[in-house]
């Protein structure tokens, strides 16, 4: 079990999400919604923005308020990313909306953070089972998975009204505005962002299992398993992505069924979860590899023309950058680029 709370670098001391590194999944994006709308797939950012406003206002994440003079809100921001297939190849553009949690303040707008997720191991041990019950294992995917979760009912969080999002003179002469900066969205479900938007959504998925009859695995709380006299399910959690098998496929079927509030996506024979790519081959077993995660590593630190030598390089050539290589930053005017690059490729290896 490995929890998702931050921790502290040296060179800063602030905390951050730490990332679980066990490959890639998305690609970067533009790092700003300014960047995101000037860029050459600025119909298909703001296509995906708009996506996604639509469905938190589906999903009745928030309610619109007039601001007053005791509302402190959070801040916003776009995280633009694409998604790619086992093999790398673009599938989607994602937009995703969060809320800047560093402004929160602890018993104020967030108590509890700790949430659990599944061990790599844990993966092993499903895929295994699978293999023994002749029960190929299904990847599941539940979109959008944090806003499925209620905010605690003791906590009011408030969030300004985010860039991209058309509020029209009607609704705001009805909340007794003129401008949509006086406006500010009470959130009523979690939301990406927040410092406890993780605990919220692991104790809203816990309950709905607990419901269906499962029970918690000793050694890793993100596995779950159901026995009875017709056989077992097992599942295990990681986030937003579950991972199933089970003495008969209709017992698959059946854990599907049960958590369809949660609008989970059943994706079918696992071929990629947590960005490693999954062969069943015709002999009954399966293969994992991380090919499309190691080409996207040596694109991203500007290692794709690199190749090995016999003997170390001389010191005629210590100023020689091969054509697509990128040294690593020796400082910059914010003064940590150099660590916080070294952290990101020893991240990236682990």
């Amino acid at each position: 079990m490995k929890a998702t709370h931050g921790m502290a670098t040296r060179h800063g001391g602030s905390k951050t999400p730490p990332r679980e590194i066990v490959g890639a999944v998305y690609r970067e994006g533009p790092k700003c919604w300014y960047e995101a709308i000037m860029s050459d797939d600025s119909i298909k950012w703001r296509t995906a923005a708009e996506s996604e406003l639509a469905s938190l206002e589906d999903n009745k994440t928030w309610e619109l308020m007039a601001r007053t003079g005791e509302v402190r809100p959070l801040h916003t921001k776009w995280v633009f990313k694409t998604k790619t297939d086992a093999n790398g190849n673009v599938e989607r553009y994602k937009a995703r909306l969060i809320a800047c949690g560093n402004e929160q303040v602890h018993g104020v707008n967030y108590t509890m953070t700790f949430s659990a997720v599944m061990d790599t191991t844990s993966t092993k041990v499903i895929l295994v089972l699978s293999l023994l019950w002749g029960v190929p294992a299904r990847h599941g995917d539940v979109s959008n998975a944090y806003v499925k979760a209620e905010t605690e009912p003791d906590m009011d969080i408030h969030l300004r009204a985010p860039q991209g999002m058309a509020v029209n003179e009607d609704k705001m002469r009805e909340h007794g505005v003129k401008e949509k900066s006086q406006l500010v969205l009470w959130l009523r479900r979690s939301l990406y962002g927040l410092k406890q938007a993780g605990h919220l959504w692991t104790m809203t998925l816990h309950d709905e299992l607990i419901k269906g009859g499962f029970v918690q695995c000793a050694t890793d709380t993100c596995m779950n398993f159901k026995a009875d006299k017709s056989g077992m399910t097992v599942v295990g959690v990681y986030v937003d992505e579950l991972l199933v098998t089970g003495t008969s496929k209709g017992r698959v079927d059946e854990l599907f069924s049960m958590l369809i509030t949660l609008q989970i996506k059943d994706l079918g024979v696992v071929s990629k979860f947590l960005g490693m790519r999954h062969k069943h081959t015709p002999e009954g077993e399966y293969t994992r590899d991380q090919e499309a995660t190691v080409d996207e590593l040596l694109e991203k630190f500007g290692l794709q023309d690199a190749h090995s030598v016999t003997v170390p390089i001389g010191p005629e050539n210590e100023n020689e950058i091969p054509g697509g290589d990128m040294p690593l930053p020796k400082e910059s005017s914010a003064g940590s680029a150099s660590i916080k690059s070294f952290q990101s490729i020893v991240g990236w290896l682990l």
